[in-house]
């Protein structure tokens, strides 16, 4: 995959250039533009957001088997993304999540019922439920090599979206929501052994999950994307 931003010292001089470079799941990345300017590029998103995103654009190409898969593994990295969210609202020590997500690092199920826990004792309720059809799906995609209908994947999407959104929701009701948020993302650049630089110029970009800040209607959103066909990634 590849991504375009334009060249922040182009701009600078009131040039428009783009520069091009792959996506991984690395944060920081070396830029370099056609018109000699080097420097370095931070991609501020979490793993969750960017699995969604390329999940998105699977299914409005009509890849629904990619399209289900990436939404699938969208949802379990968000199952991370919580664990470390409620741990470090009730202040535990990076070093120790670390090590306890290590345990289970290898295992779904045993992923969503940590986060599960958590969310039980956090909110002192259960937390939104996933229905056995939408993890049957899941399964058969995953482990059969189903191929599901456009119907079958956007129903798939939806119910991903609501389901993190609606967490999301919630957890922004804390007062330090913020504070959280930017805590697990500089954790997750500083655990890259990559991510130091000795650039005179850094740049930064982030997204979040499609429509989730701008537009909590999943329809809506997909609409608006389609209709725009505005992409940040590409192939």
């Amino acid at each position: 995959m590849r991504f375009d931003v334009e060249c922040a010292m182009c701009m600078d001089e009131n040039k428009e250039n783009k520069v091009t470079f792959e996506v991984s799941n690395k944060s920081l990345y070396r830029v370099k533009c056609s018109e000699g300017h080097e420097y370095d590029h931070v991609l501020s998103v979490e793993l969750f957001e960017m699995l969604y995103e390329v999940g998105i654009y699977a299914l409005i190409d009509g890849y629904t088997r990619e399209a289900v898969s990436s939404f699938a593994t969208a949802l379990e990295r968000f199952h991370q993304y919580c664990f470390k969210f409620l741990s470090k609202y009730h202040s535990v020590p990076s070093a120790v999540l670390d090590g306890i997500w290590e345990t289970m690092n290898r295992s779904s199920e045993q992923q969503a019922g940590a986060f599960h826990s958590l969310y039980m004792v956090t909110f002192k309720e259960e937390p939104p439920k996933i229905k056995g059809s939408k993890k049957q799906l899941r399964n058969d995609v995953i482990h059969y090599g189903k191929i599901p209908s456009q119907e079958q994947a956007t129903n798939y999407a939806k119910f991903v979206f609501e389901y993190i959104r609606d967490i999301l929701d919630k957890f922004s009701k804390y007062e330090n929501f913020n504070v959280i948020r930017m805590s697990i993302m500089y954790d997750y650049f500083t655990s890259q052994q990559e991510f130091s630089t000795s650039s005179s110029r850094i740049t930064m970009m982030g997204i979040s999950l499609y429509g989730v800040v701008t537009e909590k209607d999943f329809n809506k959103s997909l609409d608006t994307m389609i209709q725009s066909n505005s992409r940040w990634i590409y192939t």
